[in-house]
C-alpha cells in the first residue's frame, strides 16, 4: 500500500473528479444516466451507508472494506449506465486492491462502452495478467482486438474463451 499513500495525501483531484476523498453521501450523484433499478436500490443505499461509516472510521488507504465497496458500488453505477461514477468507484478499488482482476475487468468494460478502447484493452489485458483463466474478460478483449483490426490477437482471444486451454498472445 505504500506505493499509493502519497495519493491520499495529496487528494487525486486529477485520477477522480471532485469527489475525491468525500464520503459517499458528499458524493455527486445527479450524473446519473437512469435512476438505480430496484433490484439494486437496496443494495445501493446499504454500500453508501457502508461507505460513509468506513469513511469516518478508517482512513480509506488502509482498508479492504472500501476497495469491496467501490468495486460494488462500481458495478452498479457501471449497470445503470452511470460510466462517470463507475470510473470514478472502480479507479479507487484499483487504486485500494490493484490485485484484483475483477476491478480490472470492469474498468474494462466501463472504458469499452465510453469508446476509451486504449484504456479497455490495457484494464482487460491487466485483468488477464492477475487471472488468467477468465472467459468473459479474453471474450471482451478479442472483440475489442477485432474492432480495431487486430484480426490475430482477436482470434486468439476467441479460441481461448472457448477451450479455456489455449494460452492467448497478447500483442
Amino acid at each position: 500500500m505504500k506505493r499509493f499513500q502519497w495519493l491520499w495525501a495529496v487528494p487525486p483531484l486529477f485520477l477522480l473528479g471532485s469527489c475525491a476523498g468525500a464520503p459517499a453521501h458528499e458524493m455527486n450523484h445527479s450524473m446519473s444516466a437512469a435512476p438505480v433499478p430496484p433490484e439494486y436500490e437496496e443494495e445501493f443505499k446499504t454500500l453508501n451507508a457502508q461507505a460513509d461509516d468506513l469513511h469516518l472510521q478508517i482512513p480509506p488507504e488502509i482498508s479492504p472494506e472500501h476497495a469491496l465497496i467501490h468495486l460494488r458500488l462500481g458495478i452498479i453505477y457501471f449497470k445503470i449506465g452511470n460510466y462517470g461514477e463507475a470510473i470514478d468507484n472502480l479507479t479507487r478499488s484499483s487504486l485500494m486492491n490493484p490485485d484484483s482482476p475483477e476491478v480490472h475487468l470492469y474498468l474494462g468494460r466501463t472504458f469499452s462502452a465510453t469508446d476509451r478502447t486504449d484504456d479497455a484493452v490495457e484494464e482487460y489485458q491487466t485483468s488477464l495478467k492477475l487471472n488468467p483463466k477468465q472467459p468473459e474478460a479474453h471474450k471482451e478483449l478479442g472483440g475489442l482486438y477485432r474492432h480495431l483490426g487486430m484480426m490475430k490477437a482477436a482470434e486468439s482471444e476467441d479460441q481461448y474463451s472457448q477451450s479455456g486451454e489455449t494460452t492467448p498472445s497478447l500483442p
